[in-house]
């Protein structure tokens, strides 16, 4: 795991709950995606809409004490992938750079063959995990299994 060195505070918790390095990472950034979809809700908005905490769309008029603003397109976008790298960097750090072939053309099939998107989105990203256990069958988990339980 190259990325971001681990901190004293990091292996000081990680020795007391007894889990790896990787593990306990993996479940801060767990715990912390509730927290990050929570301040979902306070995006700003362009659209001139805002919405109660019972989700009811309202006019920018109305002056309600827990309205919140309702999220735009873009600032919905930017969130999600400025807090999404930031959560999975931080538990699997440069190895998270391969899901970005994957991702991007899921995304792509979404916005642009929105009839086909579920089998082909399945169909690109089973292709990509095939190919990354072939030409590179330490990282497939699979494989890993198999050799370490299989002696020849």
């Amino acid at each position: 795991m190259s990325g971001i060195p681990p901190f004293q505070w990091e292996n000081d918790l990680s020795a007391n709950v007894g889990l790896t390095i990787s593990e306990f990472r993996f479940a801060v950034s767990f715990f912390l995606s509730v927290f990050v979809s929570w301040c979902w809700r306070f995006v700003p908005t362009s659209q001139g809409t805002r919405v109660t905490a019972g989700f009811t769309i309202h006019s920018i008029h109305t002056s309600h004490a827990s309205q919140l603003l309702l999220p735009s397109c873009a600032g919905r976008h930017l969130y999600a992938v400025v807090t999404g790298f930031c959560l999975i960097y931080y538990p699997f750090g440069n190895g998270c750079f391969h899901a970005l072939v994957p991702s991007t053309l899921t995304y792509a099939i979404m916005r642009y063959m929105r009839p086909q998107a579920a089998s082909l989105a399945w169909l690109i990203n089973f292709c990509y995990l095939i190919a990354w256990c072939v030409m590179d069958p330490y990282m497939c988990s699979v494989k890993l299994l198999c050799q370490s339980c299989c002696k020849y």
